[in-house]
């Protein structure tokens, strides 16, 4: 006698997370904290492979979720990363910083020719015009207080450059420090440096 038994249908195998749809959403991740581009575009690629993988899977891999929040997160570094690059010149440009630093490197350019000059007739000369072979100095721009020797108080401004637009304005004092202080400190040190000496 032949009995029928009756096989129960076997458990479906659980969907496997796709690691590609992990690696787009930690790089997303990644890429707000910071990294932008550098982790930016491997979360867009990782989350289109993974979105494309598995819809071809049929079930078999999940993570679509994933893959969706890594490319959102990824588009929005790459969105960010280019408003950066185009604001950057000009926030840098508003900040004075181009213009400073070359300010700076025509300050240090004077400051041995000032010294040499002292060291010749005894004092710093009456107009930056009698520093010979010295182009900087012929910049009308700068602010000279003359008068002054390396016997003059040493914190004392002897070279000043006109305030910049981020409230910054550079000096070359006595002892031959070229200094970047905020303009309202330079206004009073040298309010107090013209008073007249009782």
């Amino acid at each position: 006698m032949h009995t029928n038994t009756v096989l129960g249908e076997a458990p479906a195998t659980p969907a496997k997370s796709s690691g590609l749809a992990i690696s787009s959403l930690i790089c997303g991740i990644i890429s707000c904290l910071g990294c932008l581009l550098l982790a930016g575009i491997p979360a867009i690629i990782c989350g289109h492979m993974a979105k494309s993988r598995i819809k071809q899977s049929e079930g078999t891999i999940s993570g679509n979720g994933m893959a969706t929040a890594g490319l959102v997160l990824g588009y929005f570094s790459l969105v960010l990363t280019l408003v950066v690059a185009l604001l950057a010149p000009v926030m840098i440009k508003k900040s004075g910083f181009i213009e400073m630093t070359k300010d700076i490197i025509s300050l240090q350019t004077m400051v041995e020719p000032l010294n040499s000059y002292e060291a010749e007739f005894g004092k710093f000369p009456d107009s930056l015009d009698e520093l010979q072979d010295t182009p900087s100095a012929k910049d009308d721009k700068w602010i000279y207080f003359p008068g002054q020797s390396s016997k003059s108080n040493g914190s004392n401004i002897l070279v000043a450059s006109p305030p910049y637009s981020n409230g910054v304005t550079l000096t070359i004092n006595v002892d031959g420090i070229v200094t970047p202080i905020p303009t309202e400190q330079y206004e009073s040190a040298t309010a107090e440096q013209l008073a007249p000496q009782q």
